[in-house]
């Protein structure tokens, strides 16, 4: 196709749109050829990669790698060696054209060559440079190249291997994605949820149950016995494995802030208010966790509901109904029972994801679990940190099983954890572990020592079992906020 120099631009364009279109790497190659064929009226064309060993791999219009042609491999050479185009052409006299042994055998009175570079970074974080050349040539000449042509014809090949770069990056990261996801897949594999206890093997046997569904879930619990990571070995071990696992926490935001994130918001609801997609719309097609559902106001329990029983939902401010295919898991360290006789919790709502319930039992009810939950923290710790810790002591280890752990696995790793850090030997003593139990208060001293520090127990325990959260704790406690804060403050002293 021979055309005005006016309309090159717009046919470099649809080109570079074209080529941008396609992901397939021999559809790409295929591509890039047939139009540097049609725009320069060669007969040949080939796409010439140099392999690390510095061999010549050669494409043609069919996309994939053939065996090598007879084309000037001292032009190609040349091309790749000092990283400039070449445009030769035989004129009336029938001169210009180099006269190497290949260019005289195939009688050739054409030849345009550019060069390709891309820039990749390798899987060890090394750069390498794989060039390549875009080649055309031909026995006849329609018309003599001119420079625009050759300036046209290296925009192309600029602008094809920008497509190809780019290309090479969404397959890498889609390769990484796939490693990812599996590497997180296998941590989340709840066949290697750490626990033999019989509590714990019912929980074994009601995910083995859901594996192949869709269903609801409600899981219970106290705070720290691990009902994220259940929700997590729910999603990664279910059909949705490889879409969105999106979560929020109930009780950390206020109501407002809890319908935005979960429900999003249209634009110019407010001013300046952009719109905004929630988590159930982000969660389409995979998983959303509900963290802490019974702190959720009625309000949002009823949109909640509302989506249950029908999959659609509004943003704030929206009007068109939106389908969003996402499974629920919800969990809570609240008493439902408890909740809805107090009117704080809807009885429809309990009841439509109390489908499949799951319990998690405190650590203090695992007693057989205690011993191979703590090794495995203090070899995790070991293995991370590079410690020199081989154990527990014998008397570490006896309080460690006098102790409630009022804040279930989460606590118990955290103290062996801070408790590893501190040793000075290469046994974790008790003293390391920062265990408060109740006999310790008979070994104190005055009166008031031996209330400060029940009260001092009082207070970190139910920061513990609340997360830190003050409003939560206060309430536990029986306290005002700003009283709380004070005596955290004077503790923390």
């Amino acid at each position: 196709m021979r055309t005005v120099n006016g309309k090159k631009t717009e046919i470099l364009v649809k080109i570079v749109e074209d080529l941008s279109s396609i992901r397939d790497e021999n559809l790409l190659i295929r591509s890039l050829l047939l139009n540097a064929l049609d725009y320069t009226g060669a007969e040949r064309g080939f796409l010439v990669r140099k392999a690390a060993s510095g061999n010549l791999l050669y494409s043609d219009i069919s996309g994939g790698i053939i065996s090598a042609p007879e084309v000037s491999v001292s032009v190609i050479q040349q091309v790749l060696n000092t990283f400039q185009p070449v445009c030769l052409i035989e004129n009336a006299d029938g001169q210009s054209m180099p006269p190497t042994a290949s260019i005289i055998a195939l009688d050739l009175k054409s030849i345009m060559a550019v060069p390709m570079k891309l820039d990749i970074e390798t899987n060890d974080g090394e750069w390498q440079t794989p060039d390549a050349v875009l080649y055309v040539d031909s026995q006849i000449v329609a018309r003599p190249f001119d420079r625009q042509d050759l300036d046209f014809f290296s925009v192309l090949a600029q602008h094809a291997a920008a497509v190809w770069k780019n290309r090479l990056l969404i397959r890498r990261m889609e390769e990484d994605f796939k490693l990812l996801h599996e590497e997180v897949k296998s941590k989340f594999d709840y066949h290697k949820i750490i626990g033999q206890c019989e509590a714990m093997k019912k929980v074994y046997e009601i995910l083995e149950i859901l594996r192949p569904t869709d269903l609801d879930v409600l899981i219970t619990g106290e705070t720290g016995t691990g009902k994220e990571l259940i929700a997590k070995a729910i999603h990664y071990a279910s059909r949705r494995s490889d879409k969105p696992f999106k979560q929020i926490n109930c009780a950390a935001l206020p109501e407002g802030l809890v319908e935005v994130e979960l429900f999003g918001v249209e634009k110019n609801v407010a001013t300046e208010v952009k719109r905004r997609r929630g988590m159930i719309e982000q969660a389409n097609e995979g998983t959303l966790f509900l963290d802490e559902i019974a702190d959720m106001t009625p309000r949002i329990q009823n949109r909640i509901l509302n989506f249950l029983e029908t999959r659609r939902f509004r943003r704030i401010g929206g009007r068109e109904e939106i389908v969003a295919d996402v499974r629920i898991l919800a969990a809570t360290n609240k008493s439902l029972p408890e909740e809805i006789a107090k009117g704080r919790f809807r009885d429809a709502l309990r009841y439509r994801l109390e489908v499949v319930p799951i319990h998690l039992p405190p650590l203090r009810d695992r007693d057989q679990d205690l011993r191979l939950l703590a090794d495995f923290f203090l070899s995790e710790i070991v293995e991370q940190s590079g410690l020199v810790i081989h154990g527990f002591s014998n008397r570490a280890w006896e309080r460690m099983q006098e102790y409630s752990w009022p804040g279930n696995v989460r606590e118990l790793k955290h103290r062996i954890q801070s408790a590893a850090i501190l040793a000075r030997g290469s046994l974790i003593e008790w003293q390391d572990l920062g265990l408060s139990l109740p006999t310790d208060l008979t070994e104190m001293g005055s009166l008031k020592e031996r209330r400060d520090a029940l009260e001092k127990n009082l207070i970190l325990r139910s920061l513990e079992r609340h997360e830190n959260r003050i409003q939560a704790a206060a309430r536990d406690l029986g306290l005002g906020e700003a009283t709380l804060r004070k005596k955290i403050k004077r503790i923390s002293q």
